[in-house]
């Protein structure tokens, strides 16, 4: 995969008048993975830096849309606590296939806790901070602390 820095290095060698096969040899002279010829060929033919370079590599979400995104986020809002991708998934079978006459979820248990995961991240669904123990330091050898 090409980074963002080669990106601007193939667009200000292009404007500063250098031809692909001169990026191609100045790439394949430095250490480290070159950009295949194609990416070259590919960035060399823009004009500039695209605002979201990484935009066309995300994939579209599998459970993104109606009425799997309503029904996750009502299952996780209606479960405050730690909920587990896997309980989600039951119960989305058991909703949809079972009582909706659906023939099968869109996708795997890993695709809905990866989808689950995104929720979260983007602020779609907040999660409380889960309740953590506190521990303190205690003082004195254990051979005299006192338990009542």
């Amino acid at each position: 995969m090409i980074n963002e820095t080669m990106m601007q290095e193939i667009i200000d060698m292009k404007q500063k008048g250098y031809s692909i096969n001169e990026i191609v040899e100045y790439y394949d002279a430095k250490p480290g993975k070159a950009p295949s010829r194609p990416s070259i060929r590919k960035y060399y033919g823009m004009d500039g830096m695209p605002d979201d370079p990484g935009a066309n590599l995300a994939k579209d979400k599998v459970f993104d849309e109606e009425p799997w995104k309503s029904a996750i986020i009502a299952i996780l809002k209606n479960n405050p606590k730690k909920i587990y991708g896997s309980s989600v998934y039951d119960v989305l079978e058991e909703r949809f296939i079972e009582n909706d006459g659906y023939d099968h979820l869109l996708g795997s248990d890993r695709t809905l806790r990866t989808y689950i995961g995104y929720l979260k991240e983007s602020g779609q669904v907040e999660m409380p901070e889960p309740d953590r123990r506190i521990y303190e330091h205690v003082f004195g050898r254990p051979e005299e602390l006192v338990i009542d």
